[in-house]
């Protein structure tokens, strides 16, 4: 937690050289960040993203980001990213263990960041969304935060991320199911990709 309090300003300071941020919507993240936790939920485009966002919040109470076990394999990219939060999960094997830990941390008050697409996709390409922070959101009752990542990162100047309107997910019965979340997922991509200008 030390490290990321360190890393997490230098990191900031150096994105913000290169990339020249500029966050629309940053009051929709304000309205809530009240001790509770949330779901960020952003378009995946590059394998920075995951950095990028946390830059974008800038959290001093660390986010725990969902990122793919691959990217881990590197010693110092693996370093880095456990630093800011990032914990690896193996996709399409039912990592519940992961699952139930992050599930309890978001429940006492962590927030989460897990791309809906579940992978890298380009700007305009359609995927169905995976459920993942549906489930989430559903089985711990807090907010959904969709965000807009640019495919176009360009040094040196400005690069926009929009920050969309808390979403409250509704469902049924206590538990949402499996069809429940999956339009809800569906929903959210509507929502990120409203942000972009994209059609939905």
């Amino acid at each position: 937690m030390l490290l990321y309090w360190i890393l997490l300003p230098i990191v900031w300071v150096l994105a913000h050289i290169l990339f020249r941020f500029e966050v629309i919507g940053r009051e929709n993240l304000k309205a809530v960040r009240d001790g509770r936790a949330y779901v960020i939920a952003p378009n995946h485009i590059a394998n920075l993203d995951p950095v990028l966002i946390a830059i974008t919040i800038f959290d001093w109470k660390r986010l725990r980001i969902l990122a793919k076990e691959e990217l881990f394999k590197n010693p110092l990219a693996g370093w880095f990213l456990r630093c800011m939060g990032a914990v690896s999960i193996e996709r399409g094997k039912g990592d519940t263990t992961t699952v139930e830990k992050l599930t309890n941390e978001c429940k006492n008050g962590t927030g989460i960041m897990i791309f809906p697409e579940g992978t890298r996709v380009e700007e305009g390409e359609n995927v169905d969304a995976k459920a993942g922070a549906a489930m989430f959101a559903t089985r711990t009752g807090v907010p959904i935060v969709p965000m807009y990542i640019p495919a176009q990162k360009h040094w040196f100047r400005p690069t926009t991320v929009v920050i969309g309107e808390p979403y409250y997910p509704q469902i049924q019965g206590r538990r949402a199911t499996a069809e429940e979340n999956q339009e809800i997922a569906r929903e959210i991509m509507r929502r990120i990709h409203a942000l972009g200008g994209l059609p939905q």
